[in-house]
């Protein structure tokens, strides 16, 4: 009988190269408020996520509006001061033209169009939810399932606002620094019994 093993690079390392790549692409264009980089998804496994680049001649804050399909689906993020503006997206839309809107502290303004493709099937479609874009106020619900099916979130609406490509498992949990902790798609034993905990940040990048 034989054995076929195969490598499987790490999705920490994949990350890394990626964000290398992404990095050397931000300096070496001249990236500016009218024209700015944007790269989609730009850590793998969170298709509804941008990063968005550029630079400023003199330090200044920055603020990123993703326009909802009606007014109480806009999310906003602020930044703090900065000549470089590395600016993460989150929210976006599945299957949808994104508008987004730059904002800098100088009141320059700079309007984008991000396009996502369709969510796979295998992210599931809320059959009914009941909340209130007051109750939520700008979060959204994070889903994480038990059988076949990826971890999204989810707005007041039902809309995806998130989803996970990787099979992240069971619990998560929001810490004071922002970011999510969450199981990792590590299969130990079937069905279900994975181990590690991913710390990841809203735009997909795995921190520890």
């Amino acid at each position: 009988m034989s054995i076929e093993l195969k490598k499987i690079a790490h999705v920490i390392d994949e990350q890394h190269a990626a964000e290398e790549k992404m990095l050397r692409e931000c300096k070496e264009g001249k990236f500016c408020i009218d024209a700015p980089y944007v790269k989609l998804n730009p850590y793998i496994i969170a298709p509804l996520t941008a990063l968005v680049y550029f630079t400023t001649p003199e330090e200044t804050e920055a603020s990123i509006l993703v326009t909802g399909k009606e007014k109480a689906g806009d999310m906003s993020f602020s930044f703090p001061t900065a000549k470089d503006h590395y600016l993460p997206v989150s929210g976006l839309y599945e299957g949808y033209d994104n508008q987004v809107e730059i904002t800098l502290g100088n009141g320059a303004k700079k309007s984008l169009t991000i396009k996502t493709d369709k969510a796979p099937e295998s992210v599931h479609m809320p059959s009914k939810i009941e909340t209130t874009p007051e109750y939520l106020a700008g979060n959204v619900v994070f889903v994480s399932p038990t059988s076949p099916g990826n971890t999204a979130a989810y707005d007041y609406k039902g809309d995806v606002r998130w989803y996970g490509t990787l099979n992240f498992a069971f619990d998560l949990k929001r810490v004071k620094n922002g970011r999510i902790l969450i199981g990792t798609q590590r299969l130990r034993m079937p069905p279900y019994h994975t181990t590690g905990i991913f710390e990841m940040g809203m735009i997909g990048k795995i921190y520890k």
